[in-house]
């Protein structure tokens, strides 16, 4: 019995409970392969959603990106204007030659008290007194605007100036014409044969710069102003997105044009313009509330793009500061200077004393 049938049946019984626990291994070792892949393609489902929820396009960023295209090329252009400005009154004040103040202040008065009479002159003013004065004076817009700073420079957004063309514009005579009554009002007179004669000619001459520097830095403030409002580029893309925004607000297009300045400068915004819309009247936009409504990962895009154009106001402020800085600066040479004198004299006047 047991040679016959019980230990021919044994072997294999062994070979069978031997091999069973690789069997089980194997089943095992798929459930484990097989969870993996589950958690791997949970992970990869996750993230697919993530960055679809992270990526997804925001019409906010959008109007951002597409406003600030000309920006930066608009506030390069504006850096002439200072240049272009400065140059033209040192070059006055110099008498350089085919200025109007190369013959003296006599002529350069003449010049613009005709300017006056024919373009600036209202004959409304001092109770109708300077109608026969005004007579040839025909633009009304263009009325006071040599005294009118409010009405030349500081109401309009983009001011015509581009100094890189020949011709002058209406608005870059205006506003050199504003200059010239803000700053160096009266020219020096030439220096006579009395003064070339003297030794110290150039004591006097440089005297004279000195002035004329100290004058230019006054004068730079006003110069700066009207760099940010000078208008932009040529191929300014902004305009058409600055409009659009404008009118979701409700102004008219004839509105959007006169407060842009859009209209005598062929749609080129000025570097003050952009900036007013982009840091104060794209945030009135009920638009702007309602896309905060957006995915995290937006909203945070938007907080840092408002947080460069913050940026880009304290520059900004800063160079107003430092210009302000540089004004007091001069000032308290010109108080300096009058007690500068009285020492150098006792000093003078102590070496000159011989001593017991």
């Amino acid at each position: 019995m047991l040679n016959d049938h019980i230990y021919p049946t044994l072997k294999p019984m062994w070979d069978q409970i031997v091999s069973l626990p690789f069997v089980h291994a194997e089943s095992i070792g798929m459930f484990f392969d097989a969870r993996i892949q589950q958690d791997t393609q949970q992970d990869l489902q996750r993230l697919m959603a993530q960055a679809n929820k992270d990526y997804m396009p925001s019409e906010a960023i959008c109007k951002y990106g597409t406003m600030l295209r000309s920006l930066a090329a608009t506030e390069e252009k504006s850096k002439r204007v200072p240049l272009a400005m400065a140059k033209r009154s040192r070059d006055r004040q110099t008498k350089l030659v085919n200025h109007a103040g190369s013959h003296g202040p006599d002529l350069d008065f003449e010049t613009r008290r005709n300017q006056f009479q024919t373009t600036y002159c209202d004959p409304n003013s001092d109770n109708n007194e300077l109608k026969e004065l005004c007579a040839a004076s025909k633009d009304k817009k263009r009325w006071n605007r040599d005294i009118n700073y409010t009405k030349t420079v500081d109401e309009p957004l983009t001011l015509e100036l581009d100094f890189t063309k020949q011709d002058l514009t209406n608005t870059e005579e205006d506003v050199i014409a504003l200059g010239k009554n803000l700053y160096a009002n009266e020219i020096f007179k030439g220096p006579g044969s009395t003064i070339l004669q003297n030794a110290n000619i150039d004591r006097n001459l440089l005297d004279l710069r000195a002035v004329i520097a100290k004058r230019s830095v006054a004068e730079h403030s006003y110069n700066s102003i009207l760099a940010l409002k000078a208008e932009g580029t040529e191929n300014s893309y902004s305009m058409d997105y600055l409009k659009e925004l404008m009118l979701e607000l409700g102004m008219k297009e004839s509105e959007i044009d006169y407060y842009l300045g859009a209209k005598k400068t062929n749609g080129k915004p000025s570097y003050y313009a952009q900036m007013e819309i982009l840091t104060r009247k794209i945030h009135q936009d009920p638009a702007f509330i309602t896309n905060l409504y957006d995915t995290p990962t937006n909203v945070e895009r938007q907080q840092a793009i408002m947080k460069s154009f913050e940026l880009m106001q304290q520059r900004d402020l800063f160079d107003s500061l430092a210009r302000s800085e540089m004004l007091l600066s001069v000032l308290l040479e010109m108080k300096i200077m009058e007690h500068q004198s009285e020492v150098q004299n006792r000093i003078g006047q102590a070496v000159a004393t011989p001593r017991n």
